[in-house]
């Protein structure tokens, strides 16, 4: 393959947009790191991206990971792929950077302590939203009747944020 140019620098939109594709690549479905998939990932966004003039027979934009067999390779696209990646500056927005602060978004989301907070957060999600799916007129009045109207049901529907449809 021959590679005739790379634009590795984006506007900061591109940028923030690259930075959470690389992290949702080396994530799969269910939230478990998949790090070779990751760097398969990697690949893709940088031909895709900055590969922007080449004699190549895949089309940009491509999410076929077996298209990708002719890039890993070919050795030029390996040393682009390697220069971009390991080339950091400070200030820019390049596709180096994004990888490092990617980097450092994955290992935040592969701390245990961050698996934990997220399952509670979603438990507590699910269970307010089973109590939600249950707060209906019916039921509240049913526990109004049961609790021999102790039970102050328009503060329930407040907390719940249930309208009176």
């Amino acid at each position: 393959m021959k590679i005739n140019k790379v634009e590795d620098t984006f506007n900061i939109v591109d940028w923030c947009i690259l930075v959470d594709a690389l992290v949702d690549g080396h994530f799969d479905d269910n939230g478990e790191y998949v790090p070779h998939i990751g760097y398969i990932n990697e690949l893709r966004l940088f031909y895709n991206l900055c590969i922007k003039d080449c004699d190549c027979p895949v089309p940009h934009n491509t999410d076929d990971i077996e298209g990708l067999q002719e890039f890993v390779n070919d050795d030029e696209f390996l040393v682009a792929f390697q220069k971009s990646r390991y080339s950091l500056d400070d200030f820019s927005l390049s596709f180096g950077n994004a990888c490092m602060y990617a980097s450092d978004i994955i290992e935040h989301r592969r701390d245990p302590r961050y698996q934990v907070l997220k399952a509670v957060k979603d438990f507590a999600k699910k269970l307010g939203d089973g109590i939600k799916e249950l707060a209906t007129d019916e039921n509240l009045d049913l526990l109004k009747e049961l609790s021999g109207g102790k039970i102050d049901i328009d503060a329930i529907k407040e907390s719940l944020n249930v309208s009176e449809e």
